[in-house]
């Protein structure tokens, strides 16, 4: 008897046995739930195989299971979504709340440190030594001068 011709019998993952099977490999001849399917034809000759639903050849085949990684990144572009909405939402500022972030901003920048990368330090202690160097010289000659 096929596994597709038993609708009234709760058919089991064969990998797993705690799932009910979902999908069916035409070449393994196996009912398989979605996790075990996608983990076990996930690369390799396997991953050539073709899969029907369990249910009946004309129902769409859904391999979409909560906890794989497709579901995972199907769930995370519905939230994408809706977070684009509400950052929109909240985009939308009046002139005082500008003008209020404005002079929020520019007290912060007076305290807030500047970080610099490696490359910009080098430069800086270049330019340090420099102007002590020039401060120096400047006294050297006031001072030669007075005498």
């Amino acid at each position: 008897e096929s596994t597709l011709d038993a609708p009234a019998k709760v058919l089991m993952c064969v990998e797993c046995e705690d799932v009910p099977a979902g999908v069916k490999c035409v070449e393994c001849d196996d009912a398989f739930c979605g996790l075990c399917y996608q983990w076990l034809h996930r690369k390799g000759k396997r991953a050539k195989h073709t899969v029907q639903n369990v249910h009946g050849k004309d129902k769409p085949v859904q391999i979409n299971v909560e906890g794989t990684t497709e579901h995972f990144v199907k769930s995370f572009k519905e939230n994408k979504n809706e977070e684009k909405v509400q950052k929109r939402k909240s985009l939308e500022v009046t002139p005082t709340e500008i003008k209020q972030s404005v002079d929020h901003f520019l007290q912060q920048i007076k305290v807030i440190p500047l970080r610099l990368n490696q490359e910009e330090r080098k430069m800086l202690s270049l330019l340090e030594a420099a102007l002590n160097i020039s401060e120096y010289t400047d006294k050297v000659d006031v001072s030669r001068s007075m005498t």
